[in-house]
């Protein structure tokens, strides 16, 4: 029996993973314990709850990105920002550069002496006696992509904005082989665009890329002048991308690229831009895929980096005719390296590893009955509320779904924690899809300001009535909410409040055999209404993590207006209701 413990670099979204004899274990998002959103430090509290829960010691352990300067940089970054690393890097000389590639193989706590870094590792892994394992960072992103996908030949492509020197890199997935094919040079990145755009309009640059995305149906027409100005910016050259906006001011720093956007964007409405730059970023994306499956001869495409959270890159990639199934990671993002790193050093040490497919991503902590009686005796609940315990699963769903018929707010808190950026059933917030105000009053709820509606829960086997083109056999990705579709008239009739402006939606479709509580609220509610659909939102308030432990969940719940809180067999609701 071999395990590998991944650890991802401290960037946005890092976290730990761990697999035993190549089947996924645990992978955790720093965040949800840390209780930081976009949580860039080391993440010992992942690696911490990991170790926790398995009772050997891991044979290895795979680090993403502590090979290149962006390590450190990125540690340098968290100790000028984040809590608790203030004078992380004061010790940690120059020679770590020249010396990081003859320390490729050690222990970590070797490694961490040798970087005079032990005081920084010591809380979580420096007593592990492993062998460690650098991995580069987009090899981590494609081989998190590839051995969870279930596609055994396939195209890999990694688009974000910088890892290791690079921005992109296209490889050939055969057998359970990866080959690296191309890269783009970070100077070209398409990522860092999106991050820097977002800021001329006062967004938050890469944290608002999504929402700077939602703007870009709003604009009905982009100036040709705007749209010529982003078609000489972004190109693809065969498997290699080019951003020439960064290579004219490469010179510059971030707040140089910031001002010289301004003077060619501010002329603009922000959703003329934000439109601008996502059709040429659909453009060139569809394009660059279609390139790497003419080079591989592979036409299924398995897909990661942060730029394919992008899920309107992702619906045309899929719409191309070139291309005959898309598997986008569930964790596309810096948060999904970890796992990738311990998938990667796996698969270098077992040949005949080949991938196995990831159909759920419930891989995270669990608190059970006890935890949660606990956390209700603990948290202070006004007496307007009423906790009504079921003797099963099925009682619990047939409640849950009359509240939503009956126009009521339930979160759902059950299971163990989702692994990625999206709510999928276990940390989520459901409502009614029928209502289209509900971007509005529930997001000021939950004080949100979104430009986009809420993503639809669906039946699987009721997809063909609300989704154009949807083919299970070719779009794994929709079961994790990471493509678009367009939407039939009967979703957009009967289901408004989950449908863009511009006739698309983003669902989650789920079986029984995925999540059966949640499948059967939904059934139950189809049930009574006809409509197979409901509203998922992810179980947060704004500006906070998901939540992750029990008494995070009665305390975000007891902070909004929302009727009922069901958490695994427990009800909490209004008694009123």
């Amino acid at each position: 029996m071999t395990t590998v413990l991944g650890i991802g670099d401290p960037a946005h979204g890092t976290g730990a993973a761990l697999i035993r004899d190549g089947e996924v274990i645990h992978a955790v998002n720093e965040s949800r314990l840390s209780r930081v959103k976009r949580e860039s430090r080391f993440p010992a509290s992942s690696v911490n709850y990991i170790l926790e829960q398995i009772e050997e010691v891991p044979d290895d352990i795979a680090v993403s990105g502590i090979e290149s300067p962006y390590f450190f940089r990125n540690l340098r970054y968290s100790s000028r920002h984040a809590k608790g690393l203030s004078g992380l890097l004061d010790a940690v000389a120059s020679d770590v550069y020249r010396g990081i590639k003859q320390w490729r193989r050690g222990t970590l706590k070797e490694v961490a002496e040798e970087l005079h870094a032990s005081t920084y590792l010591d809380a979580s892994l420096s007593y592990v006696q492993s062998k460690l394992t650098y991995v580069d960072h987009h090899r981590a992103h494609a081989a998190s992509a590839y051995y969870t996908g279930p596609f055994s030949d396939a195209t890999v492509l990694t688009v974000d904005a910088a890892g290791d020197r690079f921005s992109a890199t296209v490889y050939a997935g055969e057998d359970g082989s990866l080959t690296r094919l191309e890269t783009s040079d970070d100077i070209d990145s398409i990522g860092k665009l999106w991050a820097q755009v977002p800021t001329v309009f006062g967004f938050k640059g890469e944290k608002h890329a999504g929402k700077f995305m939602g703007m870009a149906s709003y604009a009905e027409t982009i100036p040709d002048r705007l749209s010529r100005l982003f078609a000489e910016w972004l190109n693809v050259d065969g498997l290699t991308l080019r951003n020439d906006f960064e290579r004219e001011y490469q010179d510059c720093d971030y707040e140089g690229h910031v001002m010289a956007l301004k003077e060619h964007l501010e002329e603009y409405r922000p959703s003329q831009v934000a439109r601008a730059l996502q059709d040429r970023t659909e453009t060139i994306l569809r394009e660059y895929v279609e390139n790497a499956v003419a080079e591989t001869g592979l036409a299924h495409v398995v897909l990661a980096g942060g730029v394919f959270a992008n899920v309107k890159v992702n619906q045309r990639i899929y719409e191309s005719p070139e291309i005959e199934g898309v598997f986008v990671h569930q964790n596309m993002g810096d948060g999904g390296i970890g796992l990738g790193a311990a998938l990667a050093m796996y698969a270098d040490e077992h040949p005949d590893f080949t991938p196995t497919y990831l159909d759920d991503v419930y891989l995270g902590p669990k608190y059970g009955d006890e935890a949660i009686e606990r956390a209700i005796d603990r948290v202070e609940i006004p007496d307007e509320y009423v906790i009504k315990q079921f003797d099963d699963e099925s009682a619990a769903a047939e409640t849950v779904a009359d509240l939503l018929v009956d126009g009521h707010v339930v979160s759902l808190y059950t299971g163990q924690v989702e692994y990625g950026p999206r709510a999928l059933g276990n940390r989520s917030i459901l409502y009614q899809p029928t209502d289209p105000s509900a971007i509005e009053w529930l997001n000021q709820r939950l004080d949100r300001t979104e430009f986009m509606p809420f993503a639809p829960v669906t039946l699987k086997e009721r997809a063909d009535e609300c989704y154009l083109d949807y083919d299970p056999d070719r779009c794994p990705a929709a079961d994790f909410m990471t493509v678009s579709f367009d939407c039939t008239e009967t979703m957009q009739d009967r289901s408004p409040g989950v449908v863009h402006v511009d006739g698309t939606a983003r669902p989650q479709l789920i079986d029984e055999a995925t999540n059966p509580l949640y499948y059967e609220i939904l059934a139950a509610y189809e049930e009574r209404t006809g409509i197979p659909s409901l509203i998922n939102t992810s179980f947060n308030m704004h500006g906070e993590p998901i939540v992750c432990k029990p008494t995070e969940a009665i305390r975000s719940f007891l902070s909004t207006e929302n009727e009922g809180l069901l958490m695994d067999q427990t009800l909490l609701r209004k008694g009123d209701q």
